[in-house]
């Protein structure tokens, strides 16, 4: 949302936001993990999550408050949709590209393993994928979306839970797919 309210959205589309989510960039956390080094109050890494971009807001103990909060409401606001048997499936989408989605998806499923449920973090986008660098992995490390697609790989093979956050399982997007469409 730029240059207006969520509740001006709210009226013009006809249907209710679920959270607002602050504009993110990689520098302004870099900038703001910069001043509280200064400081001494930058919390440490958890195990597992040193490799994780700055924008993964949940990367340090002890979270970034503000930026957490943003998924945590998102994380309830989900919740509240109905009961959990009915929406075992979230998916985050937008029309164009660099408007946060792989920020979104991969912050709101630490989110929700933090709270105990089980996630499995999906990245499907198969032409420009990023969900790797958000855990700080190598994307052609791991088999992913792509071998599964073409039958290179089976599900056992691309599911990987060694990212840091205990209940999140992520699949990435593995090779770079020729003809991502005709994979489909």
């Amino acid at each position: 949302l730029r240059g207006g309210t969520v509740a001006e959205l709210e009226t013009q589309l006809r249907v209710p936001v679920l959270a607002s989510v602050v504009d993110l960039d990689e520098e302004t956390m870099k900038e703001d993990e910069a001043k509280k080094r200064e400081k001494g109050t930058l919390a440490v890494c958890a195990p597992g999550r040193e490799g994780w971009s700055p924008s993964m807001v949940f990367r340090n103990d002890g979270a970034n408050a503000h930026y957490a909060e943003m998924f945590r409401v998102l994380r309830t606001s989900i919740s509240l949709l109905g009961p959990a048997s009915q929406r075992k499936i979230t998916m985050i989408t937008s029309a164009l590209p660099s408007e946060g989605k792989t920020l979104v998806a991969a912050n709101l499923a630490v989110a929700l393993a933090q709270q105990g449920q089980r996630t499995l973090l999906v990245d499907f986008d198969l032409r420009k994928p990023s969900t790797h660098k958000m855990f700080g992995v190598s994307k052609s490390d791991k088999p992913g979306t792509v071998d599964l697609l073409a039958d290179n790989a089976g599900i056992e093979d691309v599911m990987h839970s060694n990212f840091g956050q205990e209940n999140l399982t992520v699949i990435l997007s593995g090779a770079k797919a020729p003809n991502p469409g005709e994979l489909l």
